[in-house]
């Protein structure tokens, strides 16, 4: 029998030094050479994977471990895994729960007392290709959204550019030709001159900051750190609410691409427009610190809240993670009627370029 040559790094979590030996038997039979890592716990095996440099083609996981089983175990070793497939091996054939764990993200499920060599080599090999081609498709749809989304940026900061170059240049011609009417000796006249000219001001303000947010102020020559400040301003302009900006001073040392700058922006203009429509709040807190190797973007507020499971699929909430994700991020949502709402995005700080 020909064995597959390709180089394996398969990682095995039984604590039954007997079924392991089984386990090392099939695969060492389909494979030429397999590196085979063994732990015997839950821990032993997340110390592994968040410490070494290696990372495993994929995980065989015992259901039943010394520190931990059944549904936790699952959930706990998704979350540490990363992207990487993980099959269990379980004496217990349970078809809801292994229904359930493959919907959850469990690449199969394998009853070990009908196990044997080739069923085993299959289902690696499968689970493998599966989520190879899972990554790929997932890549070719951040790139399309990359493109839709600079299109749409873009078309925003055209017509951003035409609203505060021609518009706001057009009425400031008007409010000097307006003043032709300051001098006249009518009082009706002076009275709509000051009347107009107010009005226009107005307009020229509201454009101006339309303009801002449809073209932010950093594409130009100021800091991300103003962009910031300049957004949160510009949505507290009646001082409607108590604001505090913490900006983490480390970040000005740190070059930031321009385009996580622009998302990061856009899920603080979505959540602010947020705040400012349900919220009822009367303080926002915003804050983008660097520590743990993380970025954290928070947006928080004390506002009335709301159940998270009737809006999770709102656009704005989608739109806001789909961002994050885009930089290999995370979105958090931490809200409940009543409890305010605070947003996180939080990102590895190799995205930052």
């Amino acid at each position: 029998m020909n064995k597959d040559k390709k180089p394996y790094r398969i990682l095995v979590i039984e604590d039954n030094s007997g079924d392991f030996l089984l386990i090392e038997d099939f695969i060492h039979e389909q494979l030429e050479r397999p590196e085979i890592i063994h732990r015997v716990n839950f821990v032993q095996a997340a110390t592994w994977l968040q410490e070494s440099a290696e990372v495993p083609d994929v995980i065989l996981l015992d259901l039943t471990l010394p520190d931990k089983s059944g549904a936790s175990l699952v959930d706990a070793i998704l979350q540490t895994a990363g992207s990487v497939p993980v099959i269990i091996l379980t004496g217990f054939a349970d078809i809801e729960f292994s229904t359930r764990s493959i919907a959850l993200g469990i690449s199969d499920y394998l009853v070990k007392d009908e196990l044997n060599a080739p069923m085993l080599y299959k289902s690696i090999v499968y689970s493998i290709e599966r989520k190879r081609t899972y990554q790929q498709l997932q890549e070719s749809e951040k790139r399309v959204i990359r493109a839709i989304i600079k299109t749409q940026e873009e078309e925003r900061y055209e017509i951003g550019g035409e609203l505060h170059d021609n518009v706001c240049q057009l009425l400031a011609t008007s409010i000097m030709s307006l003043g032709m009417l300051r001098n006249t000796e009518h009082e009706s006249y002076k009275s709509f001159y000051e009347s107009t000219n107010n009005y226009i001001n107005m307009a020229i303000e509201e454009i101006r900051n339309l303009s801002h947010r449809l073209a932010p102020v950093f594409f130009d020559d100021d800091t991300f750190e103003i962009a910031i400040t300049s957004l949160v301003n510009s949505f507290n302009m009646a001082g409607k609410f108590d604001v505090l900006i913490d900006y983490d001073k480390k970040l000005s040392a740190k070059p930031m691409h321009r385009d996580l700058q622009l998302n990061l922006y856009r899920i603080l203009q979505e959540q602010l427009r947020n705040i400012s429509k349900y919220a009822q709040a009367s303080r926002i807190m915003v804050s983008l610190q660097l520590k743990d190797a993380e970025l954290e973007l928070a947006i928080s507020d004390n506002g009335i809240g709301f159940s998270p499971e009737k809006v999770r699929t709102g656009i704005g909430m989608a739109n806001m993670k789909r961002r994050a994700e885009l930089f290999g991020g995370n979105f958090f949502l931490d809200t409940a009627p009543g409890k305010g709402c605070t947003v996180r995005v939080r990102m590895r700080e190799g995205a930052l370029q």
